[in-house]
């Protein structure tokens, strides 16, 4: 019984740290994302000024987003840089998608 508890605890182990390892390979951080709520909250202030809301998915769904089309595609990733480029350093900036799996996130 004492075998199967100590692989137990080892099968346990590897789970939890394979776990860690892959949330680690995420393309951004918690601080770089932001839920719908949070947002809705900002678009919706009347004190706050608005941040440059980008669409780089499918189709824009929120209002007065700039869409620029699908980020995997170059023309548009060209379109998302160059838009950018006119941008202060310090503006708030909001990029939303859709268009392709997480991982492969350009």
């Amino acid at each position: 019984m004492k075998k199967y508890i100590g692989i137990i605890t080892v099968m346990l182990l590897v789970i939890m740290v394979t776990a860690f390892i892959k949330k680690q390979t995420e393309p951004w951080t918690e601080d770089q994302l932001m839920t719908p709520a949070d947002l809705a909250t900002i678009i919706n202030s009347t004190t706050n000024p608005k941040p440059l809301i980008i669409d780089i998915g499918p189709a824009g769904l929120i209002k007065d987003a700039i869409n620029t089309g699908p980020a995997n595609e170059k023309e548009n990733l060209k379109k998302l840089k160059e838009l950018l480029s006119k941008e202060k350093k310090d503006r708030q900036i909001v990029i939303y998608c859709g268009c392709c799996p997480f991982k492969n996130c350009p």
